[in-house]
């Protein structure tokens, strides 16, 4: 339960940075970052004979924090480039 459970506190702080990347206009670093994260979350999916019960827990943990963090790097980028909220960055 307690992995689950943080998995998708994971999974919810996500749905935030996209939601604030999308404002942004920056929907290809949404796609790119989802391209880079999909891989390692398969292999996670992958360890399901070892990990058994825990593999969709963990699974879920690694894709969404591997696109959490490529979200998070794209956003701190958007506030540090000093660009006025309506002007496109793509």
């Amino acid at each position: 339960v307690v992995a689950t459970v943080f998995a998708n506190m994971i999974g919810a702080a996500l749905v935030l940075a996209i939601q604030e990347l999308t404002a942004a206009r920056r929907a290809r670093t949404i796609a790119v970052a989802s391209l880079a994260a999909a891989p390692l979350q398969l292999i996670a999916a992958a360890t399901a004979s070892v990990t058994e019960a825990f593999a969709r827990p963990l699974s879920l943990a690694v894709g969404s924090g591997a696109l959490l963090a490529g979200c998070s790097r794209s956003i701190a980028a958007v506030y540090s480039s000093g660009r006025a909220a309506d002007e496109p960055v793509d």
